[in-house]
């Protein structure tokens, strides 16, 4: 029986949302962080969540941090080809390897276009080598692939302004985070969904563009929009890193859509947020 669930990657956009999920539902929550203090202060202190502080990189550490550990969820990103490979596989073989024996269950975050064709970008090539290392681990897993999360459209807002960049052809299955939380620790209480690939939809389907449209005039905020051009030249102006990443995801995003294999939408688990539902939990602009 699951009792301990530590999440690695436990206070951001959604990796809070999940801790206190687990929480809610019963689960001793241990979120494992290199600053203990500054992450403690994120959580609701009525919720049985645990901070215990690590490196991840530092082996003696993360052993102790997760030695009570029933299973583990990590939730693991980056912003440039290194922080990826970092992050994404060598973070994967630090947790397989800091893993206490009894531990049931190893869970991981991905995304909805982590297919070997779509390699070619190297944040789904690192994520594509962390899911085979967990599916070879001799531990149960499971491998989450959502969508785009709404919560992705207030890291646009700039001085009360929505920026779009790029083309945004693509039709995309936005998630919310919530949804998201609820459905990862749902998913950990059904056996039979264990060492599978679960693709995460929510119920409707919109352009970036369109999302981001709809956020700014629900916010009361302006719209600016630059082309694949502005973009990229922008990108290379500034040098910065999480910039250059943003374009490169999303040009990436345009070419390639959202494709599931259907094996991977094969189950039970429902994200139910539609986009006005969560467009009215926000706090609205001027």
């Amino acid at each position: 029986m699951i009792k301990t669930v530590a999440v690695i990657g436990g206070t951001g956009m959604l990796g809070k949302p999940v801790s206190e999920a687990f929480a809610r539902a019963g689960y001793r929550v241990v979120v494992v962080s290199r600053n203990a203090s500054k992450a403690a202060a994120v959580f609701n202190p009525q919720l049985d969540i645990t901070v215990r502080e690590a490196d991840m990189f530092h082996p003696a550490q993360l052993e102790q941090a997760l030695h009570d550990a029933d299973a583990i969820h990590i939730n693991l990103s980056g912003n440039s080809p290194a922080t990826y490979e970092k992050n994404h596989i060598q973070g994967t073989e630090a947790v397989l390897r800091a893993k206490p024996t009894h531990t049931q269950l190893i869970t991981m975050i991905s995304t909805a276009t982590a297919y070997p064709q779509n390699d070619f970008r190297v944040d789904t090539k690192a994520k594509l080598a962390a899911e085979q290392l967990l599916k070879e681990s001799g531990t149960h897993y499971m491998t989450y692939l959502p969508s785009w999360f709404y919560e992705t459209l207030e890291l646009l807002v700039d001085t009360n302004t929505v920026t779009t960049m790029c083309d945004a052809t693509q039709p995309l299955h936005w998630v919310s985070a919530e949804s998201f939380a609820n459905a990862v620790v749902d998913s950990y209480q059904q056996p039979s969904l264990f060492n599978r690939r679960l693709t995460l939809f929510g119920p409707e389907k919109m352009t970036i563009n369109e999302a981001a449209d709809k956020y700014a005039e629900h916010m009361g905020y302006q719209r600016f929009h630059m082309s694949n051009e502005e973009a990229i030249s922008y990108a290379k102006d500034t040098q910065d890193d999480t910039l250059l990443d943003a374009v490169d995801l999303l040009l990436y995003t345009e070419k390639v859509g959202e494709h599931a294999d259907p094996k991977t939408l094969d189950h039970p688990l429902v994200l139910g947020s539609h986009f006005e539902n969560w467009l009215d939990t926000r706090v609205t602009g001027s």
